[in-house]
């Protein structure tokens, strides 16, 4: 059994990475004990705050154990047919997964747009979401799409079509998980809906250099927010090298003046 585990693990070896990435984030939130405001993505942070990061930070992170341990079996299921197949592969899984990555966080800005700007909906601009959902539920529309009218995937010994499945799985997960995010979960079908329709006109590098605009835009925002960070400690920096340069002065002034005091001769009494 430890031989097969291993042999599947090496045949999917960006989809054993992407676990190990998520594990590693997991673990890092906790023992910095992190909570959902820290790494999650909502409508105010991202838009109204400029902290666009968290479109992707949240993507990696799961607060709850349960959540994690969903999502890396869900994860798992789907790279057997995103990574492990034999018309897919490695380059295959990696492209499609940054770029469904990268259109989830598209589409859960414009979903929550809408829902705040045109149904007027103000409290949404405060929901707060995490998880790796977006890009699982991309996959399953994406899959959908492209494995032809006639497929179905097998849940729980029940043929369910490939179509219906996406829908499906929004539907099942909003009613057993009420805390799941309904417009994260969306986002990524409808991003896979998008990656599907236009699968046979993207290439591996089309997906990279989306996910790279996406990177750049992440990697900004998280500067511009560090940046004053950084500038406030390289003040306080500074500021305590010139007392310290100030003390060592008039240290060497002191030393400076005893030594003259004690070169002189002393004052016959």
């Amino acid at each position: 059994m430890g031989t097969s585990v291993l042999l599947e693990v090496l045949d999917r070896p960006a989809a054993s990475a992407n676990i190990v990435l998520l594990v590693a984030v997991f673990l890092r939130i906790h023992s910095a004990h992190l909570d959902y405001p820290d790494v999650g993505a909502s409508y105010d942070a991202v838009v109204r705050r400029g902290q666009v990061w968290r479109l992707l930070t949240s993507q990696l992170s799961h607060v709850s154990f349960l959540h994690l341990v969903l999502n890396v079996a869900g994860l798992w299921n789907v790279s057997n047919f995103a990574e492990g197949a034999a018309d897919s592969g490695t380059a295959f899984y990696v492209g499609r997964s940054l770029l469904l990555l990268t259109l989830s966080a598209v589409g859960f800005v414009a979903i929550y747009a809408f829902s705040i700007n045109v149904l007027r909906r103000s409290q949404d601009a405060h929901v707060t979401c995490v998880g790796y959902s977006c890009v699982l539920f991309g996959w399953m529309s994406y899959l959908a799409v492209t494995a032809g009218s006639n497929a179905s995937f097998i849940v729980l010994g029940f043929a369910i079509p490939a179509h219906v499945y996406p829908w499906a799985a929004l539907v099942f997960t909003s009613v057993v998980i009420p805390q799941a995010s309904f417009v994260g979960h969306l986002a990524g079908i409808l991003a896979g809906y998008a990656t599907g329709w236009t699968a046979q006109l993207l290439s591996f590098w089309h997906c990279i250099v989306v996910f790279a605009l996406f990177l750049v835009a992440v990697v900004a925002s998280g500067s511009k927010q560090l940046y004053p960070q950084l500038q406030a400690q390289w003040q306080t920096w500074t500021s305590s090298a010139t007392v310290a340069e100030g003390e060592e002065d008039m240290q060497l002034v002191r030393r400076q003046r005893l030594e003259r005091l004690d070169s002189q001769p002393a004052s016959p009494v």
